[in-house]
């Protein structure tokens, strides 16, 4: 791996690390130390009605909109690995519960991040292992 490439995983590691300690609030909360201004997220879940969310603003959105309709969610990672030059894939599960239902869910999640510089420039999430690294492969 070369220093570039775990330069980019430390990253996706200090994201995690901070939304583990201080839960989807703390990377809005310092956004400006982990992600470009124009930071684009694809969330798995789109029924938010958007298919993705851009910058800080649009991280306050997805977090708010996260919050009204499920519980704190319970993100398990199983690995974080480099993907060429630029791209990160970390996979693990989901947990969380909807407040309106009170279903559970229950399952495999990725994030395949691309990193431009010192910062993440855009994340995509996936419904399963297998779709990420498909996607991954083409990075």
């Amino acid at each position: 791996m070369s220093e570039s490439q775990r330069a980019n995983v430390r990253l996706v590691e200090r994201v995690n690390e901070i939304s583990n300690a201080q839960g989807l609030r703390g990377i809005v909360d310092r956004f400006d130390e982990i992600c470009l201004d124009d930071f684009e997220w694809r969330p798995r879940m789109v029924g938010f009605g958007k298919d993705a969310y851009l910058g800080r603003d649009g991280m306050r959105r997805y977090v708010d909109d996260m919050e009204a309709t499920v519980g704190v969610p319970d993100l398990t990672v199983a690995e974080i690995r480099p993907v060429g030059s630029d791209h990160v894939l970390l996979v693990g599960r989901l947990a969380m519960v909807g407040k309106g239902s009170g279903v559970p869910l229950d399952s495999e999640w990725a994030i395949l991040y691309r990193v431009a510089g010192d910062l993440l420039q855009s994340g995509v999430a996936f419904d399963s292992h297998a779709e990420a690294e498909e996607a991954a492969s083409h990075a």
